[in-house]
C-alpha cells in the first residue's frame, strides 16, 4: 500500500542507503543508478501514446531534494576516483570533531558520508551568499541532518530520540562550516564545490530542456524558476521571493529571442539563474503557441554521429510537418575535461558531432534556434538532413530548434 511504501523505502531505505543520494527521490530506486539512452525514449513513445497530458514534475513539495540539487550531485557519478580521495580526506581531516556515544562514533562514516553528499548539492553558489545567508545556511544543515537521522531509525528516531547522537550530529555539522582559516576543510571544501558547481547548472538545463519537450505536461514547483538547491521539507517550503524572477523576465520578454551578447553574458554569469529562466519562460511561451505539436505530435529518436555522440540527448517532436528539436548535452565533466563551457570552442568539444533528420522535400530544412533566433539550415547527406553540433551549441549549452511546415 501507498503509505507502507512511503514509510519503509521512502522515509526509512532512502535515509540509509547513501550510495548516491540523487537517486533517493520519490518514485525512484536507489539501486537503478540509470537507463540507457535508447529506454528514455522508449519511455517517452508510451508515454506519449498512453500519457500524453500526464505531469511532468522534477521538484515537487514532497521532493527529497530539488531538482538542482540533485542535477549538481550527479556529477559525482563522474568523477567517482576523484570523489573518493576527496572523501578520505574529509573524513581524515573531520575525525576531531567527531564524538564517542555508546561506545561507537557519532556521527557514523554512513551518516557522515549523507553529509558530505548534501552539501555537494545544496552549498551556496560561490560569491553570492552573505555572510547572514551563510548563518542560514549552516542551521538549515543542522535541521536537516537532525530530520534524516531520525528518518534512518538506527541510532535515534523520532518515537525514541537519542539526544547525545543528536547532539552529536549537530556539533559535527557547526564545526564543519564554522567560518575562519584555521577550518581547513570548509577551505577545502570550497574549492572542491567551485569545480563542479557550474557541471551542476549545465546538467540541470539540460534536464529541464528535456522536460519541457518530453510528452506530458511540465510542472514548475515554486522557486525552481531559479536555481533551487532546497531539500526535503519543511526546507522546500520556505517562502519563495518572487520579485526577483519577475525582474528577470520583464527584461527577457523585451525580445522574442535573446542576442548573442545576452547569451554569452547568461553563460559568462550561469549562477545569477537568468540562464534557467529563459530556457523555461521561452519554451512554455512555445508551447502556447503550438500546442497541437506537444498533445498530439509524434515522439522520435534521431541518430546521433561523431566521437562526442554519447554525449547527447536529441528530442524531435512533429506534428503536420513542422518539427522541433531540443538537445541536450550531458556528461559535462567528460565532455568539457576542466574546461568552462563559455571559453570552450564549440569545434574543439564537438568536433564532427551531427545529428541526422529525416528529410523531408527536395531541399534541405531550416530550423531557428528559439533561444538565440539564429537559423540554421541543415546539410544533405545520404537523404538525411545533417546538423552540426558545433554550430548548434555555438552561443548557449541546450538548443531548441523549430522548422515549420514546409509548402
Amino acid at each position: 500500500t501507498a503509505p507502507v511504501m512511503a514509510k519503509a523505502q521512502e522515509d526509512t531505505v532512502f535515509y540509509r542507503d547513501y550510495r548516491l543520494i540523487s537517486l533517493n527521490e520519490v518514485g525512484g530506486d536507489p539501486q537503478r543508478f540509470s537507463v540507457p539512452r535508447t529506454t528514455f525514449h522508449q519511455v517517452n513513445k508510451v508515454r506519449q501514446e498512453n500519457w500524453p497530458h500526464a505531469m511532468l514534475a522534477t521538484s515537487t513539495h514532497d521532493s527529497k531534494r530539488s531538482e538542482d540539487v540533485r542535477a549538481r550531485i550527479n556529477v559525482l557519478s563522474e568523477i567517482p576516483t576523484l570523489w573518493k580521495k576527496r572523501v578520505r580526506r574529509w573524513q581524515r581531516l573531520n575525525r576531531r570533531h567527531t564524538r564517542q556515544v555508546s561506545g561507537a562514533t557519532a556521527p557514523s562514516r554512513n551518516d557522515e558520508y549523507l553529509l558530505y553528499q548534501t552539501l555537494v548539492g545544496t552549498f551556496p553558489i560561490p560569491g553570492l551568499a552573505t555572510e547572514q545567508e551563510l548563518g542560514r545556511y549552516q542551521e538549515r544543515m543542522a535541521a536537516y541532518m537532525l530530520k534524516a537521522v531520525r528518518e534512518a531509525k538506527v541510532h535515534t528516531s523520532w518515537l525514541n530520540p537519542e539526544p547525545c547522537y543528536e547532539t552529536a550530529v549537530a556539533s559535527f555539522v557547526e564545526s564543519l562550516l564554522r567560518p575562519g582559516s584555521a577550518n581547513r576543510f570548509l577551505a577545502d571544501f570550497t574549492c572542491f564545490s567551485q569545480s563542479i558547481s557550474r557541471l551542476g547548472l549545465l546538467n540541470s538545463l539540460s534536464q529541464l530542456l528535456l522536460k519541457l519537450t518530453s510528452p506530458g505536461v511540465p510542472d514548475i514547483y515554486q522557486g525552481n524558476e531559479l536555481w533551487n538547491f532546497s531539500l526535503v521539507d519543511p526546507d522546500n517550503r520556505r517562502p519563495v521571493d518572487f520579485s526577483r524572477p519577475r525582474k528577470m523576465l520583464a527584461e527577457q520578454l523585451g525580445e522574442e529571442a535573446q542576442s548573442g551578447p545576452a547569451l554569452a553574458s547568461m553563460l559568462e554569469n550561469l549562477e545569477d539563474g537568468r540562464a534557467k529562466l529563459l530556457v523555461t519562460s521561452q519554451t512554455l511561451r512555445f508551447r502556447r503557441r503550438h500546442p497541437a505539436l506537444f498533445a498530439e505530435g509524434a515522439y522520435e529518436e534521431v541518430p546521433i554521429v561523431g566521437n562526442n555522440e554519447r554525449h547527447l540527448c536529441v528530442i524531435v517532436r512533429s506534428w503536420g510537418g513542422e518539427r522541433l528539436v531540443a538537445i541536450a548535452p550531458r556528461f559535462f565533466a567528460a565532455l568539457l575535461a576542466g574546461q568552462d563551457w563559455h571559453l570552450s570552442a564549440p569545434e574543439t568539444v564537438w568536433g564532427a558531432t551531427r545529428i541526422c533528420l529525416p528529410a523531408s522535400g527536395d531541399e534541405s530544412r531550416s530550423y531557428r534556434n528559439i533561444f538565440s533566433g539564429e537559423l540554421h539550415t541543415a546539410s544533405r547527406q545520404d537523404n538525411q538532413d545533417v546538423l552540426m553540433v558545433s554550430s548548434l551549441l555555438r552561443s548557449f549549452p541546450v538548443a531548441l530548434l523549430h522548422s515549420p511546415a514546409q509548402s
